[in-house]
């Protein structure tokens, strides 16, 4: 059921970023000759957006399993809360 959900946005997530490749596309080609091809990148940075959270998914199983004992654990959590904003800030 949560993966279908999870898949159900990422789909509305690319088909927004398709909208928008087409409306950048129009805009720019009426000043420059620019095919939607060039636009590709906004796909692209979805694509890497969508990893990065799945990352940030998986980590925290990591995380919990993780010995509290030393150094390991402080630095992975100060790693893991510096990609979560990284993302809250990306898909913002």
């Amino acid at each position: 059921m949560l993966i279908c959900v999870n898949l159900q946005l990422e789909m509305l997530l690319y088909d927004t970023a398709k909208d928008k490749m087409m409306v950048l596309a129009r805009a720019v080609s009426e000043r420059h000759d620019i095919s939607t091809h060039e636009t590709k990148f906004v796909q692209d940075a979805i694509t890497q957006l969508l990893k990065a959270r799945h990352v940030l998914k998986c980590s925290y199983v990591y995380g919990y399993y993780l010995e509290e004992s030393g150094y390991k654990k402080p630095i992975f959590e100060f790693m893991q809360v510096k990609q979560l904003f990284m993302v809250v800030c990306i898909n913002n």
